[in-house]
């Protein structure tokens, strides 16, 4: 596996001032192999004119002892830059890297993220550990909720909350266009297949609706490595509260 270039920096770029934190990637891929957490894939954002030895990067982690349940495995990403564009941040969940331009369809169940400055850094690296093994216990939460089935007005509020998240007016889109499934598998009724359907249309776009003018809209794609992982973050902790409806 190679490394994005920002991946090997050990020190952070020239124009940051002696009290930002400089935290390493390469600490970080170790920490995760001590627990049997290994990098499958890796990916840059896009510099926009910055040094692209310092940008954004994101590390993907997998652990070959834990298997797929419901066609899904638990995955780490880890995000970080050396620019001052980015905080560092530990994510574990289910994703899938939709195209290159970051776009990341999944979700998350434990978000830690923290500033380049004081004691957080070394605070984040600590917590290595217990971040690694924690993340286990997805396939536990994947297999609960493919057996939660959620009626038909349940699938509705569903939808209209997670509209709510991503748009801000869960009006815009109707709950129907965000329930329509679009693949056999996840033709079920159930939390986790409910949950997947709302995620992609929410996250890929393509929604037909009305605007606050009257005017026909499509749902747009939600674009950039940050906002589709925090809005993911939001997504899982709303199935969480569903769950126990």
């Amino acid at each position: 596996m190679t490394l994005p270039l920002a991946a090997l920096a050990d020190t952070h770029a020239p124009q940051l001032s002696s009290r930002y934190q400089f935290i390493s990637t390469q600490t970080i891929i170790e920490r995760f192999a001590e627990e049997n957490w290994h990098v499958e894939t890796a990916h840059t954002a896009k510099p926009r004119k910055r040094n692209n030895a310092f940008t954004k990067h994101v590390i993907d982690f997998r652990n070959p002892e834990l298997k797929p349940v419901n066609g899904a495995v638990p995955r780490i990403l880890f995000v970080n830059s050396h620019d001052g564009t980015s905080r560092a941040k530990v994510l574990a969940g289910i994703f899938s890297f939709a195209c290159e331009n970051g776009l990341v369809v999944g979700t998350t169940a434990h978000h830690e993220a923290v500033r380049h400055t004081g004691d957080a850094a070394a605070d984040l690296v600590s917590r290595m550990r217990e971040i690694a093994r924690s993340s286990a216990d997805l396939c536990n939460v994947i297999e609960r909720w493919s057996k939660t089935k959620l009626t038909k007005p349940q699938r509705r509020q569903f939808a209209l909350f997670a509209a709510q998240l991503r748009w801000g007016n869960a009006q815009l889109y109707s709950p129907d266009s965000l329930l329509e499934v679009l693949r056999e598998e996840d033709d079920r009724g159930d939390l986790w297949a409910t949950f997947n359907v709302i995620q992609e249309h929410t996250v890929r776009g393509g929604a037909e609706g009305v605007s606050r003018t009257g005017r026909m809209t499509r749902a747009r794609p939600l674009n950039g490595i940050t906002r589709s992982l925090d809005y993911n973050s939001q997504l899982w902790r709303l199935a969480e509260e569903v769950s126990g409806w």
